[in-house]
C-alpha cells in the first residue's frame, strides 16, 4: 500500500484499478483496511478504487488529538471539492449508525453538487434473517443500547427489542476488539427486572462476508456480563408473551371495515 501525508500525518491506502465513478472503501469504525479488502479487490476489476486506514488505525499514523466523525466527513469532502465523480462505500448500510455519510451528503448538496445514499443492508436485516424474527407479527423496538439506558424508554417486553451496540456500552473512543464486561454488567442488571435473570437473549454479530458465518450465540440474562463480545455486536432480547388482544379495538376495526369506508365503496361499485 502506499502513503499519502493529511495534516502532517502519514496515512495509508491503496489505490488501484480504473474506471469513474472511482470508490472510496472506508472501514467500520474501530477497523482497518483489513475489512473491507475482499470486497475492494473484486471490485478493483471493473474500476478504480480508493482504500485507505483511518488515522490511528492500522498502518496510519495515530494522531495526537481525537480522531472521530467530523473527520470522515472531511477525507469525504476533500475529494468532493477536488472535483472527483465519488462513490463512497461504507461497511453495511450507509444510513444506519453512520453520520459521516449523512452529514457528508448534507454538506456535498450545500457545495451544490447533486448527492444521494443507496440502501444496503443493515445488520438488524442479516438479524431478521439469521434469527428467524419477524417484525410484521409482534412490531420490534431498535436502540442504541447505551442510549436505551441512559434516556429511559417505557419500553414493551411483549415486543421484540433490539439493542445496537451492546458491545460499547458507555464507550467514548474507537475500541479495536472485545469489550470490557464492566459494560454488559449494566445492561444486564437494567434488564432483569423486566425480563427475569433466566429470560434467553441472543448475542448477534452478523458476518462481513458471504463466505464467513455469523456468531450467534443464545444465553440467558444473568450469563450476558461473562459472554465474549465484540464491540459493534448487537443484542436481540425476545418477547416474554404475545402482546394483549383489545377486544374494543377489534370490533371497531371490524364495524368500520363492515360499514366504513369499504362498504361505502361496495354500495357506488
Amino acid at each position: 500500500m502506499a502513503e499519502a501525508h493529511s495534516d502532517g500525518l502519514r496515512i495509508n491506502y491503496s489505490d488501484s484499478g480504473q474506471g469513474e465513478p472511482a470508490l472510496l472503501f472506508l472501514p467500520g469504525w474501530a477497523c482497518d483496511h483489513t475489512q473491507v479488502d475482499p470486497t475492494a479487490q473484486i471490485s478493483a476489476e471493473h474500476r478504480r478504487v480508493v482504500v485507505l486506514d483511518w488515522r490511528g488505525h492500522g498502518r496510519s499514523e495515530r494522531p495526537s488529538a481525537d480522531f472521530g466523525y467530523e473527520e470522515m466527513v472531511e477525507a469525504i469532502l476533500s475529494r468532493v471539492r477536488a472535483g472527483v465523480d465519488l462513490c463512497v462505500v461504507f461497511y453495511g448500510h450507509p444510513g444506519v449508525f453512520v453520520y459521516p455519510s449523512h452529514e457528508a451528503i448534507r454538506q456535498s448538496r450545500a457545495l451544490g453538487v447533486p448527492s444521494r445514499m443507496l440502501p444496503a443492508i443493515s445488520a438488524e436485516d442479516c438479524l431478521f434473517a439469521e434469527v428467524g424474527l419477524d417484525p410484521g407479527i409482534q412490531g420490534c423496538q431498535s436502540y442504541e443500547a447505551t442510549d436505551f439506558m441512559v434516556r429511559p424508554r417505557n419500553f414493551d417486553t411483549s415486543t421484540p427489542l433490539i439493542l445496537w451496540q451492546a458491545g460499547a456500552i458507555g464507550e467514548t473512543e474507537a475500541l479495536f476488539s472485545f469489550t470490557t464486561r464492566n459494560g454488559l454488567r449494566i445492561l444486564a442488571e437494567f434488564l432483569e427486572p423486566h425480563y427475569g435473570s433466566d429470560h434467553e437473549v441472543v448475542v448477534y454479530e452478523a458476518s462481513e462476508y458471504p463466505i464467513v458465518n455469523s456468531r450467534i450465540r443464545f444465553v440467558h440474562l444473568a450469563d450476558l456480563p461473562q459472554v465474549e463480545v465484540r464491540t459493534l455486536a448487537t443484542l436481540y432480547v425476545p418477547s416474554l408473551a404475545a402482546p394483549s388482544v383489545c377486544l374494543d379495538m377489534v370490533e371497531r376495526v371490524r364495524v368500520s371495515q363492515t360499514h366504513g369506508e369499504y362498504a361505502d365503496k361496495d354500495r357506488h361499485a
